[in-house]
């Protein structure tokens, strides 16, 4: 018999096969990096401890960007990748130095507030803060590889400690090449970079492995890091440019209560330039209205932790320079700044005292019966007083004492001037007239302040 030679089997059948790699342009690598690290990398680091402790799957449930591809190292691609690793974690990286200042500086007095931002690096933060913030960064914002040998807890607090010195190391160093005369942010920021880059990728291979990082890994954390200086130092510098000289007073939680009494603090609506046209009227002996909101203290709750702030409702001020405010513009206001107010507007004075100083920042304004301590560059404060009234002794014993105030080196060197009250000496020798013309302050003891006067007494 002959055999049936059997039909062939049509079936359709699949061959497995590799997925071809995905081809994405360098702006599409850069692209998709950035959006990851800032928005997908941060939701998985929340998720991660949440999903240990409650067994959930936060982490999965999340997830709806994907990395890009690892890239060949040093091609285009790879370093398109790692430029947009950067440029996503500046948003994460601002998130986490707005908690820490708002923390740390919370419970700050405007006096140690001025100590303590005399030297500050890119992101406006102090050594301190830097250390702090990058220790948050890293331990809170960014997951835990799944390739981490180490424990859970084990490697978010490596994370954070390298977090720490990786951002020590950026502040530090900005703060040095600014100190021997680098004034351009943005090249010091791309500067510093480099070096808190070597320092994150050798300290972050120690506390995993105890050896130091490949060259490879090296180069990598060293462009990231650059990149996120640079972008902090290009902000920074921009910002500036567009700025006044003045810059703004923190206003600190506890700094309402230690205001001397019927001192006033407010914001001003419609911001910097509505403040520098009031101030330019005064500057002229004409009269001024701004928008204001009084500033009541810290708020409360987790907006008082982060260190926002209250205010009151929106109120129209007149500011005058001189001790005769307008008394028809007086009469359509809410609260007067003038000195020597008649009985009729005392309601409304905003500081009742002969003499009234103002402090003006970008879209603040403050008023006491004193000059108030102000940080180096800062804006003097300003005496709504006649032009002409204060005697030249007053005024230069007024300005020693914003000397005294905001500058360290010279209460080191005048340790007795800690025992007199010179706006009291001012406010006393204005009162009085005494008119000596003052050529340079010589010294102070336990009961005296001395002048060398014009005609070469003291």
């Amino acid at each position: 018999m002959t055999a049936i030679e059997s039909a062939p089997d049509r079936r359709l059948t699949v061959t497995p096969l590799l997925a071809p790699k995905r081809q994405e342009s360098p702006l599409q690598e850069f692209a998709r990096s950035a959006a990851y690290s800032a928005i997908q990398s941060p939701i998985k680091a929340i998720a991660q401890p949440i999903d240990r402790a409650f067994g959930t799957s936060l982490e999965t449930n999340t997830t709806f960007i994907n990395p890009a591809q690892d890239a060949d190292f040093n091609t285009t691609a790879y370093w398109s990748q790692q430029a947009g690793h950067a440029v996503g974690m500046l948003g994460t990286f601002w998130v986490a130095s707005k908690l820490v200042r708002g923390s740390m500086r919370g419970a700050l007095t405007e006096e140690q507030l001025a100590t303590r931002l005399g030297e500050r690096g890119l992101m406006g933060l102090t050594l301190k803060e830097a250390a702090v913030t990058g220790f948050v960064h890293d331990s809170l914002l960014r997951p835990t590889d799944s390739r981490d040998t180490r424990s859970f807890i084990g490697s978010r607090l490596g994370s954070g400690i390298n977090g720490a010195l990786t951002m020590t190391a950026l502040t530090g160093a900005g703060m040095g090449l600014k100190g021997i005369g680098l004034k351009n942010d943005a090249v010091n920021g791309l500067i510093s970079g480099l070096g808190a880059g070597f320092v994150s990728a050798h300290t972050d291979s120690l506390l995993r492995t105890g050896n130091f990082a490949s060259s490879k890994d090296v180069g990598k954390s060293m462009v990231t890091m650059s990149v996120l200086g640079g972008a902090f130092g290009t902000y920074h510098q921009i910002k500036g440019q567009h700025e006044s000289g003045r810059s703004n007073f923190d206003w600190s939680p506890g700094r309402k209560s230690e205001l001397p009494e019927g001192a006033r603090e407010y914001k001003v609506r419609g911001g910097e330039p509505a403040l520098n046209d009031a101030l330019t009227s005064i500057g002229k002996g004409e009269p001024a209205t701004l928008k204001v909101q009084e500033h009541l203290g810290p708020a409360t709750g987790l907006k008082g932790w982060l260190g926002f702030q209250r205010y009151g409702p929106e109120q129209s001020l007149l500011l005058q320079h001189g001790p005769k405010a307008d008394g028809s513009l007086a009469a359509k206001v809410d609260l007067v700044a003038s000195c020597e107010l008649p009985p009729s507007l005392k309601t409304k004075s905003v500081v009742d005292s002969t003499y009234i100083y103002l402090r003006a920042g970008q879209n603040r304004i403050s008023f006491d019966v004193q000059p108030q301590p102000i940080r180096p560059g800062e804006r003097a404060p300003t005496l709504l007083s006649k032009p002409g009234e204060v005697s030249p002794i007053s005024k230069a014993i007024t300005e020693l004492a914003d000397k005294y105030d905001t500058d360290r080196q010279f209460r080191a060197n005048n340790e007795d001037l800690q025992y007199h009250d010179l706006p009291a000496y001012a406010k006393a020798l204005r009162k009085n007239k005494v008119g000596y013309e003052p050529v340079e302050f010589i010294g102070a003891g336990f009961e005296s302040v001395g002048f060398l006067l014009a005609d070469g007494t003291v």
